[in-house]
């Protein structure tokens, strides 16, 4: 079963026209961090080797790839920021909190069981896809 949902939310009426380009280095495994995406500017994409949280104040400027089925989940706090996608193969879940200053242009794609959880103060624009038995949970 697909859920699937085109997803354009603008808080607090602010209009934003955004284009990203995530980079296309090399990856670095999220367990290099110990799972915490420290803040700071990350120009790269991130294997999700393990349950990945990007901290606030973290830019990933890049895609979160989950690239076999694990456990794993992803969090983005409402302070850290990821221009590009994320991907989550697994039953484990994703959360994403777009705080009121923050924008997030990118994709979400579940593609088992878990969750997909994405809170919005601020602007998301992007599609969320759950390929599975899954919930798909937008605020």
């Amino acid at each position: 079963m697909y859920k699937y949902a085109k997803i354009t939310l603008l808080a607090l009426g602010a209009i934003a026209v955004l284009m990203t380009t995530p980079v296309n280095a090399a990856a670095v495994k999220c367990s290099e961090f110990g799972g915490l995406i420290p803040a700071g500017i990350h120009d790269y994409n991130i294997t999700v080797d393990i349950d990945c949280h990007v901290s606030g104040g973290a830019i990933v400027n890049g895609n979160l790839n989950e690239p076999d089925k694990t456990d794993y989940s992803i969090y983005v706090l409402s302070t850290g920021l990821v221009n590009g996608d994320i991907q989550e193969r697994g039953p484990g879940l994703v959360y994403v909190d777009v705080g009121g200053d923050q924008t997030y242009v990118g994709n979400i794609e579940e593609r088992d069981g878990g969750n997909v959880y994405v809170l919005v103060d601020g602007v998301f624009y992007g599609e969320v896809l759950e390929q599975h038995a899954g919930d798909v949970d937008v605020q």
